[in-house]
């Protein structure tokens, strides 16, 4: 994203990017959390279709979280989305505050609650340093959001197992991210990939790291019970 944002900054160095988080109430089982994520998808890529947001709307990169809360053993999916936009949409006519992003995502999602949305604009954190480059740091804070195993594991076995399942049986199918617009275009120019799409998981920045690979085996087995590898110690 990193080089995409650069390419993008000196194509539109007039567009501003704004930072959308879009969430629903918790699930609890893997069937629940599996329907609410292709809803969600299908939902912003309705919302994104709308003439209020298309109008300014350059590009996006969307990308999805997914939490755990320990007291309940319940699932937060939300999604995070990078717009880039046109400067028109700051005009009083093509503004769409928090309130009208709130309203349009629980219209699509056809929620009978108002869900919790957040706007802001992603802007660089030094006044004085360089606007392309403050602009690039910004954004990489913006999406560097993943699911990781100390959000959900619990130190209980029987639960981890149970949360290790739901989430390999919800997940599976599922896109993690996805770009639009200038964006997609970018990155198809430039030959890129979204890291869950490249041949290498591992080195998704550039060249390999000698110091990564260590020669050895590892033996995992399929388990039926947790729907998942297990690592044989």
């Amino acid at each position: 994203m990193t080089r995409v944002v650069k390419e993008v900054f000196k194509r539109k160095p007039k567009s501003r990017w704004i930072f959308l988080t879009l969430t629903t109430k918790n699930t609890f089982t893997a069937k629940e959390l599996s329907k609410e994520l292709s809803a969600m998808t299908k939902a912003f890529r309705e919302m994104c279709r709308r003439k209020a947001v298309q109008k300014n709307l350059l590009g996006f990169y969307r990308v999805t979280e997914i939490t755990v809360n320990k007291e309940n053993m319940s699932y937060n999916q939300h999604l995070h989305a990078l717009l880039c936009v046109s400067s028109s949409y700051f005009k009083k006519d093509n503004y769409l505050n928090q309130e009208s992003w709130t309203q349009l995502w629980k219209h699509h999602m056809k929620l009978d609650y108002v869900p919790v949305v957040n706007i802001q604009l992603v802007k660089p954190k030094k006044f004085k340093e360089k606007e392309s480059d403050g602009l690039v740091s910004a954004v990489q804070e913006t999406v560097k959001y993943e699911s990781k195993s100390s959000d959900y594991i619990t130190q209980d076995f029987e639960l981890d197992k149970q949360v290790i399942a739901d989430l390999s049986e919800a997940l599976r199918g599922k896109r993690f991210s996805s770009s639009s617009g200038i964006i997609k275009k970018v990155q198809q120019e430039l030959k890129l990939k979204d890291a869950e799409e490249s041949d290498d998981l591992v080195n998704v920045d550039g060249e390999p790291n000698p110091e990564q690979f260590v020669e050895g085996e590892i033996l995992a087995r399929w388990h039926d019970d947790v729907g998942t590898y297990i690592v044989d110690n």
